[in-house]
């Protein structure tokens, strides 16, 4: 949906030139930038498009005591925008569903939505369980679980007995090749 818009590329590249060295840091840098950029460019889909339709029914009902040409134009500019919304949203959802069904011809149905909330109630994790046998189910609890997993299987200062008896399915990397990947592309 963001690649549509005509000044998405220039503001991904104004941010890129000046986020740090490594891609990682430039990717971090972008987060935040994008998700204020998504909200100030694109803003709630729904919000806009009771919106349009709001101004379109009030020009509509004032054009309905007479013509006006000012109204008239401005309803088709409405329209148009409210028909590009239509189409942002349509987007919206088949990225949120993942279903090639909407290139066919359906627009934003009730299937989509559904689709859409059960992946994610499939995908959310209820709990887990910590060192001792203890089943978390509490979301800070789980945030801190999975940090302190993370943070241990990926210290290169501390190897765990754990991951010591895994099997070495990937090589090492050594740290010339690291800063390889770090690098500027």
């Amino acid at each position: 949906m963001w690649l549509r818009h005509e000044n998405f590329k220039e503001f991904v590249a104004g941010y890129w030139s000046n986020g740090g060295c490594s891609v990682a840091d430039k990717t971090c840098a972008l987060v935040k930038p994008l998700k204020k950029w998504d909200i100030q460019v694109f803003g709630h889909l729904k919000q806009r498009k009771r919106r349009l339709l709001a101004r379109i029914d009030g020009i509509q009902k004032v054009l309905r005591r007479g013509p006006n040409k000012f109204l008239s134009k401005l309803e088709d500019e409405l329209i148009s925008e409210y028909n590009e919304v239509l189409n942002e949203e349509a987007i919206f959802w088949h990225q949120k569903s993942r279903l090639m069904w909407l290139q066919e011809g359906d627009r934003n149905t009730n299937f989509f939505h559904l689709t859409t909330i059960v992946r994610r109630r499939r995908n959310r994790i209820e709990g887990l369980i910590n060192n001792q046998g203890s089943w978390i189910s509490e979301p800070s609890n789980l945030k801190k679980l999975a940090a302190e997993y993370f943070q241990t299987i990926f210290s290169r200062w501390k190897k765990s007995k754990q991951m010591e008896s895994l099997p070495n399915f990937f090589p090492d990397i050594h740290d010339a090749d690291c800063e390889a990947l770090t690098k500027d592309i």
